[in-house]
């Protein structure tokens, strides 16, 4: 398994862990172009609905 140095929490696989990692940062690198909410992850990105 594969463990968060920051929270210590398991995952099963690298790429898992990878994508959970983001959680720990500040930095919000994707933002939605008609509303302007930013987000840590594409996914979360993605997932709204604003129009």
């Amino acid at each position: 398994s594969f463990k968060c140095t920051t929270c210590f929490k398991l995952f099963s696989n690298s790429s898992s862990l990878a994508k959970h990692k983001v959680t720990h940062s500040e930095e919000r690198k994707f933002a939605c172009l008609h509303c302007n909410k930013t987000f840590k992850r594409q996914d979360h990105l993605l997932a709204i609905k604003c129009l």
